[in-house]
């Protein structure tokens, strides 16, 4: 291939539907306006160190607004622990994927004018909800939080569901991450006994056993600092 030809390759965004209101995909996807309309991408949950300023073009707000967009600070280390948000995070898909279905915006001209607030709404044609999952390449920490989403939803087996997602999309959910999702059946989709969330269920509490040494063993505390809160 010449040097001209590789200077001309670009890397396409990336997403996969997983069910009819849900897909994993890549950062470029979660701030692409043609994938997320193409798509009728409506809310996202977003897994990240970091938040991406293009979330809040005016254009994809009009898309994505910020109370349909929900930003957990994660990362993919063999220390992340995602269990105490789970429940908030399966919470929020299932209220997104129940609201009605919406007029289909048409950003033509917002995306000929980034100044513009305003995109018009085809009221004929109408988009359910439909929900995207992702960061930072749709392979590991988001098919995570899809995978707990469709156990708790289906209540099928852990090694079920993702050979079921795996046939959708090219995943690998590292270590730190299966143990999650083994302690998450486990629970029963809660990690606490009590309401107040002060006591951990017995499966729960050997899981931060088994990640407080790998904490030590990094010179970690668990609660470094996972990319600013606000822009």
């Amino acid at each position: 291939m010449s040097q001209a030809s590789k200077t001309r390759l670009v890397i396409q965004p990336s997403i996969s539907r997983i069910n009819d209101g849900l897909y994993l995909g890549d950062c470029d996807a979660s701030v692409s306006v043609p994938i997320l309309q193409e798509h009728n991408i409506t809310s996202m949950v977003s897994l990240s160190g970091g938040r991406d300023m293009c979330w809040y073009r005016a254009r994809n707000r009009m898309l994505v607004p910020r109370e349909r967009h929900l930003f957990i600070p994660c990362l993919d280390t063999s220390t992340q622990n995602l269990l105490d948000r789970m429940p908030e995070i399966c919470d929020f898909i299932d209220k997104m994927l129940a609201l009605p279905p919406i007029g289909k915006p048409s950003l033509a001209a917002v995306i000929s004018d980034p100044l513009a607030t305003v995109a018009e709404v085809d009221p004929s044609i109408t988009i359910p909800p439909r929900v995207l999952v992702h960061f930072q390449m749709g392979i590991s920490r988001s098919a995570t939080v899809v995978i707990a989403y469709l156990i708790r939803k289906t209540r099928k087996s852990l090694e079920e569901m993702l050979g079921e997602v795996k046939g959708k999309r090219k995943i690998k959910p590292n270590p730190n991450f299966v143990e999650l999702l083994m302690v998450w059946g486990e629970v029963e989709y809660n990690v606490w006994v009590d309401k107040e969330g002060t006591i951990p269920k017995e499966p729960y509490r050997l899981y931060l056993e088994r990640r407080a040494v790998r904490l030590t063993e990094k010179g970690l505390t668990g609660n470094e600092p996972v990319g600013p809160v606000m822009l």
